[in-house]
């Protein structure tokens, strides 16, 4: 009985330290979205800015940057 009651112990105590790096993990998690949105937000491109972007490789432009010649793309298009 005592071997079991410490078998649970020793589990539930994984379990609590599992979940403590679950909760830090969604704590930069949800830090790292919040900067993801406000980058997302700043999209414009001025028109210089814009033809730098476009001669560079989409592979090697920066997210952000790739999003934003896209949405300008989409601007200048229509």
């Amino acid at each position: 009985m005592r071997h079991r009651q410490e078998e649970i112990a020793h589990e539930l105590e994984k379990i609590r330290k599992r979940q403590q790096q679950l909760e830090a993990t969604n704590d930069r998690l949800q830090e790292k979205a919040i900067d993801i949105r406000r980058s997302l937000n700043e999209l414009s491109l001025s028109d210089a800015e814009y033809q730098q972007l476009k001669l560079t490789s989409e592979d090697d432009l920066a997210l952000k940057d790739f999003v934003s010649v896209r949405s300008s793309w989409t601007q200048y298009r229509f």
